[in-house]
């Protein structure tokens, strides 16, 4: 009873703390953008709930003709109880007639088409309820600098990320966890995460060129293998 207490002052102040900061921010000039939501999603076959989520998010943007700045958090609680603040998003853009420099914890969209990742090196995944959240929400931000070069057709961005960021992946409780019915008893542990040092920092690039009939482009990734877990037989 005590923790549930708890669990709901905890949401309670996330709240709180984000009406209060969208007023402050609001009465500052800076444009406020937010909303509720509550999902709900329950199995066919025996009606049982797999997604129980009630959100509130708020988002802050101040621009000037060279600069902006850009903040976005968001209070969530479950129907087990569980709620928590996260501040998804906080940076400064600053723009220039051949550069911009965005620098702070942010999204770095490849990826052409929604819910398809296949050229979106850069942003680790939220797959903790598989694919059924939101595409905004399926990508999770990382800190640290992108810098876009401009000229004419042609773009290059370079990202420098010291902080790694993993990709969350379904609890062992999940109806999506991976590993249920297998032919040998598998024990599954989270993959180690690296220091952040200059040595173990991610490093991407991406060239593209803009035609009347054809986009080009050519993306590096210069982090290496990206680790989600380990899989090995128990007992060995």
């Amino acid at each position: 009873m005590r923790g549930c207490i708890l669990k709901r002052r905890t949401l309670a102040f996330a709240v709180y703390l984000i009406l209060t900061g969208a007023a402050l921010l609001y009465s500052q000039g800076m444009e406020i953008t937010g909303f509720g939501r509550s999902k709900l999603g329950a199995q066919t076959d025996n009606g049982a709930l797999f997604i129980n989520d009630h959100t509130l998010e708020a988002a802050f943007n101040w621009e000037s003709d060279d600069a902006e700045l850009h903040g976005l958090a968001a209070a969530t609680s479950d129907g087990e109880g569980n709620s928590g603040f996260e501040l998804k998003e906080l940076y400064v853009h600053l723009y220039g007639n051949f550069l911009d420099l965005r620098v702070g914890k942010q999204q770095v969209i490849w990826g052409k088409a929604d819910g398809m990742f296949i050229t979106d090196l850069v942003s680790p995944k939220n797959l903790t309820d598989f694919l059924t959240r939101d595409i905004s929400e399926l990508r999770l931000s990382v800190t640290g600098a992108k810098a876009d070069f401009f000229l004419g057709s042609h773009r290059l961005e370079l990202v420098y990320l010291p902080i790694f960021t993993p990709t969350l992946l379904p609890a062992s409780d999940s109806i999506w966890y991976a590993a249920k019915e297998l032919p040998v008893v598998l024990t599954m542990e989270e993959a180690s995460l690296p220091e952040p040092s200059l040595d173990n920092a991610e490093y991407f690039a991406r060239y593209s060129w803009t035609g009347s009939i054809a986009d080009i482009q050519l993306l590096g990734d210069g982090s290496g293998t990206t680790r989600l877990f380990r899989l090995y037989e128990t007992g060995k």
